[in-house]
């Protein structure tokens, strides 16, 4: 049984894997589309554009942080210290915050 589960637990980590990486991509056309001077002056498309951005950043850091380690990638890096943990979470937060800079000009 436990054999099952991981077979289980295998597809469904990759299917989302592979759907996160469509959104994402996704995502950087939808952004880079409207960046176009005519999508700048409604605020509308800079809401949506901030949208997209934390959902890129949200997807990356919830399979780096989470999928690779729970599937056994990157195991050795992730139990090593504290550290990864803390540079992830920094890293994360400020490429979060240029995005939303970026967004907004």
């Amino acid at each position: 049984m436990p054999e099952a589960v991981d077979i289980v637990h295998g597809v469904v980590a990759y299917s989302c894997a592979l759907f996160a990486s469509i959104t994402v991509g996704i995502n950087l056309i939808v952004i880079q589309i409207l960046k176009n001077k005519r999508f700048k002056q409604n605020f509308f498309y800079t809401i949506y554009k901030i949208g997209c951005s934390i959902d890129i950043v949200a997807m990356v850091g919830n399979h780096t942080g989470a999928l690779l380690p729970s599937r056994g990638w990157f195991l050795p890096f992730f139990l090593s210290s504290t550290l990864p943990g803390r540079v992830w979470l920094t890293t994360r937060t400020r490429i979060l915050a240029v995005e939303v800079q970026i967004s907004f000009g």
